[in-house]
């Protein structure tokens, strides 16, 4: 994938969520019944809300792991199909690390109705895609490499 798509990517994918974010601010609507609904919540801890009241330490251990991802990007050679799941990763901490430095709290409004989860957001599921994707990718690549 060439640099300027890659860029357009995560940039794409960092201002979808920004932009869902903002227009779920303090809204609860049913998108589909018995499945997903609207639910905004303001989540001041880490992850599926561990830690409540983390702050200034949430926002540095944020960062430190967009900048560990975006180092691992840069060592994965340009043809590797682990840069568009590392892209994504990247775009889904950016996301959250924007709302925790400009807010203090990272915004999540997405509830699964079907399954007792937590309120998630998209760059949440960016990383979890992401990190699903590369780790299927580097099983297969791992699994090829011992056959």
């Amino acid at each position: 994938m060439r640099r300027g798509t890659e860029i357009g990517l995560f940039a794409g994918l960092t201002v979808l969520d920004q932009l869902v974010k903002q227009l779920t601010v303090h809204r609860t609507t049913l998108l589909i019944p018995g499945v997903i609904r609207l639910q905004y919540t303001e989540n001041r801890g880490f992850a599926l809300g561990l830690f409540d009241g983390a702050g200034t330490a949430a926002l540095v251990i944020s960062l430190v792991v967009f900048i560990g991802v975006i180092v691992c990007l840069f060592r994965v050679p340009r043809a590797s199909a682990l840069r568009i799941p590392l892209i994504v990763i990247c775009a889904g901490a950016l996301g959250n690390l924007i709302d925790r430095a400009f807010l203090g709290y990272v915004r999540d409004m997405f509830e699964l109705l079907f399954v007792r989860f937590y309120v998630f957001n998209l760059a949440d599921a960016y990383v979890t895609l992401g990190a699903l994707a590369c780790a299927v990718l580097l099983l297969r690549q791992d699994g090829k490499e011992q056959a």
